[in-house]
């Protein structure tokens, strides 16, 4: 719906996308243990006082030319908790163009399939995800025609297309490894690439 209105409206499409909880916002409480009331309730208090991660302002920072662009929101959260994630949004001041709420049962595979469905649908090119499996998998599904950033909070690493974004730092460093697990590179193709990498610094 919110799709059609900016058609209608001639507003620019969203091409960056978020996950919610551990991206814009802080990561959900471990609520394992815990029984069923008391798991509710302390994931209410989450959902109205979780606050902006550090991670979302230095990704603003990192990307500032894109960070005026509308955005999308694609979360697992799901629809009926709708009325508090938008109150939660307005009350922090972040202005999604549109917010996906997960619309099957929240599995892993759902989650994947989902977002998969929903990336592919909106024509999104760059998704910030902070759960590795989601991330990776998400990048296989789409056939490498995206842009992964993959938000943790205490490391930083990069590849040709999944980027880990640090709230401690802004620089990117490459990821050999992950790279070759991404492109499907040979022991050959890599132990080459990393040469001439080398090679090139010592030019420099």
């Amino acid at each position: 719906m919110q799709q059609h209105l900016n058609e209608l409206l001639d507003l620019p499409k969203p091409v960056i996308a978020y996950d919610l909880d551990g991206v814009i916002c802080v990561k959900t409480p471990n609520l394992k243990g815990l029984k069923k009331a008391e798991k509710l309730k302390e994931y209410l208090i989450h959902l109205h006082e979780a606050e902006v991660n550090p991670v979302f302002e230095q990704i603003k920072k990192i990307h500032a030319k894109t960070s005026e662009l509308p955005f999308a929101v694609i979360t697992g959260r799901n629809r009926k908790y709708s009325a508090i994630t938008t109150q939660w949004f307005r009350k922090n001041n972040i202005k999604p163009s549109a917010i996906h709420f997960i619309d099957r049962a929240r599995t892993s595979k759902n989650m994947i399939d989902f977002k998969a469905e929903k990336i592919k649908e909106l024509g999104i090119k760059v998704y910030y995800e902070d759960d590795d499996k989601i991330a990776r998998r998400l990048f296989k599904r789409l056939e490498g025609n995206i842009t992964i950033h993959l938000v943790k909070p205490n490391k930083i690493e990069t590849t040709k297309r999944v980027i880990l974004v640090n709230e401690k730092q802004e620089t990117e460093k490459l990821n050999d490894e992950t790279m070759k697990e991404l492109t499907g590179e040979t022991d050959e193709e890599l132990s080459k690439r990393l040469e001439d990498k080398t090679d090139g610094k010592k030019g420099n």
